[in-house]
């Protein structure tokens, strides 16, 4: 039984010694150098994916949130001129009697200079 481990033992030895030193680096150096990569890569990848949802996050509720502001910003411009114009109707009630009398209104064009502009037409009752 031990001829035969030592048999083994003498071929294993002589198939190293047969492989020169910087080759058996080399080969030993690049299966470590790939098994590390293989591992590194795969948890650099779960960070980095974890990385980028969470900009993606941070810029969605950013851009929400600006979204928002604009929104509103516009909502309270129409607020604005819903009131201006409900004012602006009341006070065109309340004048239209004494502004505009009620009638025909005789128009009378008086012919100045030559220009296109309405500074010659008066309007009397």
């Amino acid at each position: 039984m031990r001829r035969m481990s030592r048999r083994r033992d003498t071929r294993w030895r002589r198939l190293w010694r047969r492989i020169p030193l910087p080759v058996l680096a080399l080969a030993l150096g690049l299966t470590a150098g790939v098994a590390a990569w293989v591992v590194i890569d795969r948890q650099q990848s779960d960070a980095l994916s974890e990385i980028f949802k969470d900009v993606l996050d941070n810029q969605l509720n950013q851009v929400a949130r600006e979204s928002l502001i604009r929104f509103d910003q516009h909502r309270r411009s129409y607020i604005y001129l819903a009131r201006l114009l409900a004012n602006h109707r009341r006070m065109a009630a309340y004048l239209q009697p004494q502004l505009w009398p009620e009638g025909e209104v005789e128009v009378k064009a008086y012919h100045g200079p030559a220009r296109a502009d309405t500074r010659g037409v008066q309007y009397h009752r």
